[in-house]
């Protein structure tokens, strides 16, 4: 899956953003997410207002309804929130709230934002933070940041822009919700709608005519070996420090061990200043011309270089492999998913970040031309994003290299790889999005996946040789493959704003490039073809005319 990172990505707690996903975790999907992945800056995850603690929910006013329409089932069509006592049954933490009438302007996006997010990021960017002001789920401002500086930048911008034209009472919205949660999280959330009342005095000492409560025993026995250990552990104390000698004390380093907030390790801190200096304080001033043809003269030269490696391919002798007694498609694709894994476990070692932030990811705002080949090895989720990605290479990569052998199928992934590494970050140029980075092999996938499917369009496919039966027609491959493409086309179609997950450019440019490769694949076999075969012939008419 190609992923979309947020622009200046420094990884230490991997915190699009899909390559079989390139996930786009740009900021604005980041701050819609609001979510931690391991080994990566990210922003402090955000609790939704429908935290649920001990089995209640939190209190919520009925204020944000209209008491006249209540009854009929109606809402406002639009309502502005400013309150948390006003925030709605359905807020979502992903989608925030209205702050105003209309969304922000192109012109207005750049005065805000200072052109690094184009209007329609720049409006559900705004609407998520000013969510998030009533929410009481802004982060505190005197916690380490863990956003990358450009990250950091739009935060402020946003919030400061918010903050003069849509004025609220932000510290008593986060007072308010730490108030309700603090309740819940105390168990006293329950008498606030008189389902219990608690008893805040002991049972002890009162005149019942029951006697003395088994409970009221039990506290008072536990209440007094408490004490007495913590009169001990007073005397102890005092009895150490009067025979304390001049001797090195024993310390318990287990007991000793204080545990830093994520960032403050001086080491790590340290990695990560590095690595956030390889791209500048904001954005340089440059063309789409200027910003992509670096980029696209390696695309084309990583094109030119592995179909002419293609061209003079020759498989070697079986003695004279490294491996004979292994098949050729597991050597290729095994060594494949090594250099994957290594790539994904220099993520998770700080000294290679700076590395990894020039080289092995992709980002709009500073693109670097190399970037278009290392960001299909990079990956910085396991689950979510390594192991899908590797297991479809896997499976369909074998079946694509017997059918056209090692020569071609390297050729096929690397190029069509790096052109769809060039039309994701050609598109995120065009629309003027940089607060963006991506990464991750799924373009080279989708890429692998379209060849096989499109060398034989009309063919039937069966997942795992028996789905569906022998008696009920397979789905052609061709069907397959719009069912693949049509979740990507109809994202970057849609005209609604909602927070971008994958990287679907890179997902489209892997398709195309696919089927392109296959189309060029299927007239080399023809060539091939009719070349032996006039050659044979030759050969026929050489012999009869000796004889």
């Amino acid at each position: 899956m190609n992923c979309i990172w947020p622009a200046t990505r420094i990884t230490c707690r991997t915190n699009i953003n899909s390559k079989t996903c390139r996930t786009i975790d740009s900021f604005t999907q980041r701050l819609a997410q609001g979510a931690f992945r391991p080994y990566s800056i990210s922003p402090v995850a955000c609790c939704r207002r429908d935290v649920q603690l001990s089995g209640t929910r939190l209190r919520k006013s009925e204020s944000s309804y209209n008491p006249w329409t209540r009854g009929l089932g109606l809402r406002y069509s639009r309502r502005f929130y400013g309150r948390y006592d006003d925030l709605p049954e359905d807020y979502d933490d992903q989608t925030g709230l209205e702050y105003r009438d209309k969304p922000v302007t192109k012109e207005e996006s750049y005065d805000i934002f200072g052109g690094i997010l184009d209007a329609r990021a720049a409006d559900r960017i705004l609407r998520v933070l000013h969510g998030r002001r009533v929410a009481g789920t802004l982060p505190d401002p005197d916690e380490p940041s863990g956003l990358p500086y450009w990250e950091k930048v739009a935060h402020a911008k946003g919030l400061d822009w918010l903050r003069k034209t849509v004025p609220l009472d932000e510290d008593y919205n986060a007072v308010t919700r730490a108030e309700l949660e603090l309740a819940e999280l105390e168990g006293y959330a329950g008498s606030s709608i008189n389902i219990w009342r608690t008893n805040d005095k002991p049972g002890e000492g009162s005149k019942s005519v029951y006697g003395e409560s088994g409970l009221d025993y039990i506290r008072k026995v536990e209440q007094e070996r408490l004490d007495a250990l913590e009169e001990k552990a007073k005397k102890d104390e005092a009895k150490g420090v009067e025979y304390k000698t001049g001797t090195l004390e024993s310390v318990n380093t287990r007991s000793r061990v204080e545990l830093r907030r994520p960032g403050e390790n001086p080491r790590l801190k340290y990695y990560l200043d590095r690595a956030e200096k390889v791209l500048p304080d904001a954005p340089p001033d440059m063309t789409v011309f200027e910003r992509l043809f670096p980029s696209g003269l390696v695309v084309l030269l990583t094109i030119g270089g592995v179909c002419t490696y293609a061209y003079f391919y020759t498989p070697p002798a079986r003695a004279d492999r490294l491996f004979p007694d292994i098949p050729p498609a597991f050597t290729t694709v095994t060594s494949i998913i090594l250099l994957n894994l290594a790539v994904y476990a220099l993520w998770h070692h700080p000294p290679a970040f700076i590395y990894l932030n020039k080289y092995f990811l992709a980002v709009p705002g500073y693109p670097r031309a190399l970037s278009m080949i290392g960001c299909m090895f990079s990956h910085q989720q396991f689950f979510g994003h390594l192991l899908p990605n590797m297991f479809f290479l896997y499976f369909v990569g074998h079946r694509l290299h017997d059918e056209i052998g090692r020569g071609d199928f390297i050729a096929a992934y690397l190029g069509v790889g790096a052109l769809a590494s060039f039309v994701s970050l050609a598109a995120w140029v065009v629309r003027r999005t940089f607060v963006v980075s991506t990464l991750g092999a799924s373009g080279a996938i989708y890429g692998v996946i379209s060849t096989y499917l499109w060398l034989d369009p009309r063919a039937e496919v069966r997942f795992f040789g028996s789905i569906p039966p022998d008696s009920v027609p397979g789905i052609p491959a061709w069907v397959l493959l719009l069912m693949l493409m049509g979740p990507d086309l109809l994202a970057v179609t849609s005209k609604r704003s909602l927070p971008v997950k994958m990287d679907h450019w890179a997902h489209l440019g892997g398709f195309g490039g696919g089927i392109l490769a296959a189309e060029i694949l299927k007239r080399t076999r023809e060539k091939r073809r009719v070349s032996m075969t006039e050659r044979r012939n030759k050969a026929m008419m050489a012999r009869q005319v000796g004889v």
